[in-house]
């Protein structure tokens, strides 16, 4: 009989413990990934790492010009597209701003951006700081200039 209780106190103990939430939550541990996820505590196996190039561009873009979605583009300081060019960028392309530098995409008056991304296929402009340590002014942006009137001496600015 002893033993029997015995038997029993050992199955609801073990009944309870496997009723207790001790789950952690599951995801790519890597901070080198891509899919990098700050809260995961265990290693799923889904980690992502990026292949593309790099392809840093700095100065004035004088020519049609063409990124592709294969690759990412890293902006050093200002980067003009200069009238007459058109910049095509294709639907799931990178683009990263350097945060030393401010990395910026200035498109001037008379110059063309054409950049149509979707859903399964955006185009992301953002920091090329690591993924956790991204913050606001870490690059400076993309800066569109048309003939809009605006309220400086001349109605003309410079960036």
């Amino acid at each position: 009989m002893k033993f029997s209780r015995l038997i029993l106190h050992v199955a609801m103990i073990a009944a309870l413990g496997t009723s207790c939430n001790n789950s952690q939550n599951e995801g790519c541990t890597d901070p080198d990934a891509i899919n990098f996820e700050t809260d995961a505590e265990v290693d799923d196996g889904s980690c992502i790492y990026d292949t593309t190039s790099v392809v840093t561009v700095n100065g004035e873009i004088t020519t049609d010009t063409e990124w592709e979605a294969d690759k990412t583009y890293f902006l050093e300081g200002f980067v003009y597209v200069k009238s007459p060019a058109v910049l095509t960028i294709q639907a799931g392309t990178v683009i990263k701003g350097d945060k030393p530098s401010k990395g910026s995409l200035i498109i001037e008056r008379g110059a063309k951006i054409m950049a149509v991304g979707n859903e399964q296929n955006p185009i992301v402009f953002t920091s090329a700081q690591p993924v956790g340590q991204r913050g606001y002014g870490d690059w400076g942006g993309l800066i569109i200039c048309g003939n809009a009137p605006i309220n400086l001496p001349g109605g003309e600015g410079i960036v």
